[in-house]
């Protein structure tokens, strides 16, 4: 995985908002995706994108509190 580096951003809380219901619902397809497919190699790939957004999203959610 790729060394993580320090990126800023600044978002209103609408916009924070709604790129947290975006990634979920990204979230929810590669959830689908998984378990579609018989592929190994798709599934670890699609686990992986996995992994790294859930990171994304607990940090995102660390920020509102």
């Amino acid at each position: 995985m790729n060394e993580p580096r320090a990126v800023q951003v600044e978002l209103s809380s609408d916009e924070l908002t709604l790129l947290e219901i975006h990634l979920r619902r990204h979230l929810d397809q590669v959830d689908r995706e998984l378990v579609r497919t018989d592929n190994p190699t798709l599934q670890h790939a699609i686990a992986k994108e996995q992994r790294i957004l859930e990171g994304v999203m607990r940090r995102l959610d660390a920020l509102k509190h």
